[in-house]
C-alpha cells in the first residue's frame, strides 16, 4: 500500500487558502468595536469609543458535542456557535466583541487562528446581557 509509511504532515509543507470558498456561504453580520481614546474635551480621561463595521461571517454552525465537552462545566449548557471570518478582508475580531447576526447578538468567546489558511474561527454565545433574560 503507498504512502502507509508517510506522514500526513508530510504529504504538504502548507495548507491551501481556503478563503475563496467562502464567497457562497457567507452570512451579513455587524461586528461591534470599541476603541479608547482620550476626551475631546481637555479633561484627559480615557473614553469608550463605539465603532460598527459591516462584515460578512460564514455562516453559523453549532458547536459539535466534543467541542463543548471541552468548555467549562457553567458553560456547557449555553447555546454555543462557531464562524468564519476572511482574515485578509476583515481583519482580526477579539473575544468579548459583539457580532450582530440577524438582529441577534453574539458574544465572541473564543478564537482560533487559521490565518495561514485566509480565516479565522471563533465560537460564540448568545449575548445573555442585552437579551432582556
Amino acid at each position: 500500500m503507498a504512502g502507509r509509511n508517510i506522514k500526513i504532515n508530510q504529504l504538504s509543507a502548507n495548507l491551501p487558502d481556503v478563503s475563496e470558498v467562502m464567497n457562497g456561504w457567507e452570512v451579513a453580520a455587524t461586528g461591534d468595536y470599541v476603541t479608547q481614546e482620550v476626551a475631546t474635551d481637555g479633561s484627559g480621561l480615557v473614553v469608550d469609543i463605539p465603532h460598527k463595521l459591516n462584515i460578512m461571517v460564514g455562516a453559523p454552525q453549532p458547536l459539535k458535542p466534543e467541542e463543548i465537552a471541552l468548555k467549562d462545566e457553567g458553560q456547557r449548557s449555553w447555546s454555543w456557535q462557531k464562524i468564519f471570518v476572511r482574515e485578509n478582508i476583515y481583519g482580526e475580531l477579539f473575544t468579548s466583541q459583539i457580532i450582530v447576526i440577524d438582529g441577534i447578538n453574539y458574544k465572541i468567546k473564543s478564537k482560533a487562528d487559521w490565518k495561514r489558511n485566509g480565516y479565522r474561527e471563533y465560537h460564540i454565545i448568545l449575548d445573555f446581557e442585552d437579551s432582556g433574560s
